[in-house]
């Protein structure tokens, strides 16, 4: 007969090790035998069926200890067996409670009134002694039980403490990115806030950009769309940053830096597209033919009159919640390819470049513009300074 009740986590060894101390303890009594006492009683002629080999010694396990009321300790693997009169009956009891669960540990047995002990449908009878010996057996394992508990609940808090911890800073991160982004804490980005600079000056100069190409009107016009999209697109982004769930998102925080990173991008990209839409019309206006097709033939090589070029972007975009890491890639593929190829003008470091600036910051306080187009410059160089020095830093660490 075979009876076995497991509960929670509390391992076997753990049970065995409570058990085989205080067996050391009282290793001394006479009702307390020990492995080598527990031998010659099995091999005794005189030895009840409670004792025979059959059942001290079935398994693999090696009895250690015994009580003489046939309470026995055995490891390799770790278990407690009671050994009844009956040749074919023992029990064997694995404690093995979970310590975050209220109240004592079961322990498979019961003591009753009497001496008497029930282990499930079985009862027997032990010394005084033996029951005593259980007694505080268990005690043991409820002292160890609430030990556990008491370490579980310690780490439990200490885990919430970090947890709180990394939510406050990240959330104060986050706010930082804001404020970096956000200065009048507006809701928009201030990227994009002001007049449409670039809408304000083809349309006031219409008259005369027809009078230098009437067949580039629509390129303006596709030019002006995409600054807007690209505008929607900042926007949207810094939403996706605004919005960003720190608490929910706690394990991945590495997505909320990349997300800002990819955003910041972004801002590039669109004021060096805009720095060169704006030199590009005041080009035209100027009659400056040859610096206005070196920035309209890159702009039509980097597709931005290809409404294609602008759907790839969209559609990366919007699929930014689902693979950011792969989306992130794609973006900053499309952006450094078009900021690469309009890096590449050098106009801007021709004599003329001078009067170019003048033209412009004139055209844009006509336009009652806050855009400052030296500070435009500025912005569009130092982040590129940025830029290379964090590769040269990535490449050094």
């Amino acid at each position: 007969m075979y009876w076995e009740l497991i509960f929670g986590y509390m391992s076997d060894i753990v049970v065995f090790e409570i058990l085989e101390k205080l067996f050391k303890k009282y290793e001394a009594e006479p009702w307390v035998l020990n492995g080598k006492e527990i031998r010659k009683k099995t091999n005794s002629f005189f030895s009840s069926t409670k004792w025979i080999q059959s059942k001290v010694w079935n398994g693999d396990a090696t009895p250690v200890y015994a009580t003489i009321g046939g309470l026995l300790l055995r490891k390799n693997p770790g278990s407690i067996r009671f050994l009844l009169d009956n040749p074919d009956t023992y029990v064997d009891i694995n404690v093995a409670f979970h310590a975050s669960l209220p109240g004592p540990p079961d322990m498979g047995f019961h003591i009753l009134k009497d001496n008497e002990i029930k282990c499930g449908p079985e009862q027997f009878s032990l010394s005084a002694r033996e029951i005593a010996f259980l007694e505080e057996f268990r005690s043991k394992c409820v002292e160890h039980k609430e030990k556990i508990r008491l370490k579980s609940k310690k780490t439990e808090l200490l885990e919430k403490e970090q947890t709180k911890s990394k939510i406050e800073k990240l959330k104060s991160k986050q706010l930082e990115y804001l404020k970096e982004l956000d200065k009048d804490d507006n809701g928009t980005i201030d990227a994009i806030e002001g007049v449409k600079e670039f809408d304000q000056l083809y349309k006031k100069h219409q008259k005369k950009l027809i009078e230098f190409d009437r067949n580039q009107i629509k390129n303006f016009v596709r030019i002006s769309n995409y600054l807007q999209s690209m505008r929607e697109n900042l926007q949207d982004f810094f939403l996706k940053v605004k919005t960003f769930d720190v608490a929910r998102d706690l394990h991945n925080d590495w997505q909320l830096d990349m997300m800002v990173d990819l955003l910041k991008n972004q801002i590039h990209t669109y004021e060096v597209t805009l720095f060169h839409s704006l030199n590009m019309v005041i080009c035209a206006i100027n009659d400056d033919v040859i610096t206005f097709y070196e920035i309209f033939e890159t702009f039509d090589k980097v597709g931005i009159f290809n409404s294609q070029f602008e759907k790839n972007m969209i559609d990366a975009l919007n699929n930014i919640d689902n693979k950011l890491g792969e989306v992130m890639n794609e973006i900053n593929r499309f952006q450094n390819a078009l900021v690469d190829k309009l890096n590449e003008l050098n106009y801007t470091n021709e004599i003329g470049f001078k009067n170019l600036q003048n033209s412009i910051n004139h055209e844009l306080q006509g336009i009652n513009s806050s855009l400052s187009y030296n500070n435009l410059l500025t912005t569009i160089s130092t982040y590129q300074l940025y830029k290379i020095n964090k590769q040269t830093k990535g490449l050094i660490n």
